[in-house]
């Protein structure tokens, strides 16, 4: 599988990702790739990365599915979108227990339609993950609250309402789920090992958590996802179907978080992430030079080839043509013949240097795109940060941390942005006011064009 992975990351059609769940039942580390017919390959699984990432970090996205988080959700009104920035600031008391100090935790809000998602954790634990994780030469491009990949994932297979018991085996975590939207999450102290030992007074504890977190949506449905080394017991819940995730093929069960995060496309999934500043700002760096580097050795690699190609069918071809005429005089036709061939041959080597040319030029036009991106900023607002993530061999996913004194600069970048030649649906993910200034995210596609 190790093969597999650095012929993905060879390959220039080739956009892998990378998904990471860390816990108490260690590291789990999933690698995937969009394969022409649009489903996901999983292309590498394992607790470490293989030995050729021993001097080059990964960015991947993340999930620490045992850290305690603190998930509030509440429906608003469209009307009161414009003020949701200060809600959130001035209603602290609402989302976050009694007696937590807000220097302590880090806090990120989305809103999906008319339903406003807020989640916390606190810092010094989302911290010492990420040190855990840097030790392993892995870097968070974004870090998840626990499962929220995969409600997203499950919902494509159960719509509607339903409960996640996701078990380890001596904890586990329940989250209520509508359309897609991870609305609550409870750690539970039951794992694999206390079902097992007293599988009634477990379930009867579980079904009134179930029923609690349950008084506004009405759900019924239960998906039980093994997220431990050893098997869940048979659970029977009074008032629910309890149903097991769907497998994929090839992948153990436990590894499911991991897979759900490499998913992932960035930002325009709609999620809150708490990968720390510095993290997203090293990660940009690796993924920049990272992203030239491979792109050198791809053009390298295909050079060599090419040339291997034409030396060893010019020889082969000439030592072949000189003994057959030697030995049995061949006619002139059958000499024009073998060349017309070897002809043939030089021109399909030509058509793949075309391809590598045609490569380098695609990278080409996104550095001018970049450039003709950064004008669009009005006077006023400044990028802070500019990632770009490739999608397929067409598309790069594009976020934008940018800086305002004013939030009429907003709709005026908006509409310029938008302008551009290749950029698909500009739009604001989020804005937070840091003093006299917003801190506004974007995010887009741009399509590249021949």
């Amino acid at each position: 599988m190790d093969i597999q992975v650095l012929l993905s990351l060879l390959n220039p059609f080739s956009a892998i990702r990378w998904g990471v769940s860390y816990g108490q039942e260690g590291l789990r580390i999933v690698a995937t790739v969009l394969k022409k017919n649009g489903k996901e390959c999983v292309v590498f699984i394992g607790n470490k990365l293989p030995w050729y990432f021993k001097l080059v970090p990964i960015t991947a996205n993340v999930v620490l599915p045992d850290i305690p988080v603190m998930v509030y959700s509440k429906k608003i009104e469209p009307s009161n979108l414009e003020g949701i920035d200060q809600w959130v600031e001035n209603n602290r008391n609402v989302y976050l227990p009694a007696g937590i100090d807000t220097k302590d935790v880090v806090t990120e809000y989305i809103v999906i339609k008319d339903t406003l998602i807020i989640a916390s954790v606190k810092q010094a634990l989302r911290d010492q993950a990420v040190d855990v994780l840097g030790k392993n030469n892995i870097i968070p491009s974004s870090i998840s609250v626990p499962l929220f990949d995969l409600a997203a994932w499950l919902s494509q297979s159960t719509p509607g309402s339903f409960f996640i018991w996701h078990i380890g085996d001596d904890s586990s975590r329940i989250a209520l789920v509508h359309d897609g939207k991870l609305l609550q999450f409870c750690n539970f102290y039951a794992g694999n090992n206390a079902i097992k030992q007293d599988p009634a007074t477990t379930s009867k504890q579980a079904e009134a958590l179930m029923q609690s977190m349950s008084t506004e949506t009405t759900v019924d449905k239960v998906i039980i996802c093994n997220d431990g080394l050893r098997a869940t017991p048979e659970i029977v819940l009074k008032g629910f179907s309890v149903t097991k995730a769907p497998q994929i093929e090839g992948l153990p069960e436990r590894y499911l978080s991991a897979y759900a995060c490499s998913l992932q496309k960035g930002s325009l999934n709609n999620q809150p992430d708490w990968a720390p500043f510095s993290s997203v700002s090293y990660m940009e760096k690796l993924k920049l030079g990272r992203k030239f580097a491979t792109g050198v050795i791809r053009f390298g690699i295909a050079i060599l080839l090419v040339c291997v190609v034409l030396g060893g069918l010019g020889w082969a071809g000439l030592f072949f043509a000189s003994k057959k005429i030697n030995e049995t005089y061949l006619p002139l036709k059958q000499q024009l013949t073998t060349l017309a061939n070897e002809q043939k041959l030089n021109k399909d080597a030509l058509a793949q240097c075309g391809d590598i040319i045609r490569f380098s030029g695609r990278q080409s036009r996104l550095t001018a795109f970049l450039n003709q991106l950064q004008l669009m900023f009005p006077e006023g607002m400044k990028a802070m940060r500019i990632s770009i993530m490739e999608a397929d061999a067409s598309h790069w996913h594009i976020d934008i941390h940018a800086q305002t004194t004013s939030s009429i600069n907003i709709s005026q970048f908006l509409s310029k942005a938008n302008s551009l030649t290749g950029v698909e649906d500009m739009r604001m993910l989020y804005s937070e006011r840091s003093g006299t200034k917003l801190d506004c995210k974007f995010g887009c596609y741009w399509k590249y064009k021949d």
